[in-house]
């Protein structure tokens, strides 16, 4: 697969993902994360089967679930 067909692929989806109003609303993030914490993301991986985003939607939700809020 040329790397023209995967970019083409890539935004067919995304486009998809943002748009599908039967399906999630997606939101791209970017972010750098330090070394510990993405050990501690393929952990909840490998222990869950989950993919990285069902992990870091879960954790968001937990943690935001026990921060107290001003």
């Amino acid at each position: 697969m040329s790397a023209e067909s995967n970019r083409a692929r890539q935004k067919k989806w995304q486009e998809h993902a943002r748009k599908d109003p039967t399906g999630p609303q997606l939101t791209r993030v970017q972010v750098y994360i330090a070394p510990d914490a993405i050990e501690s993301l393929e952990r909840i991986i490998q222990k869950t089967g989950w993919t990285k985003r069902v992990a870091i939607e879960n954790a968001l939700r937990e943690f935001a679930d026990h921060v107290e809020y001003d």
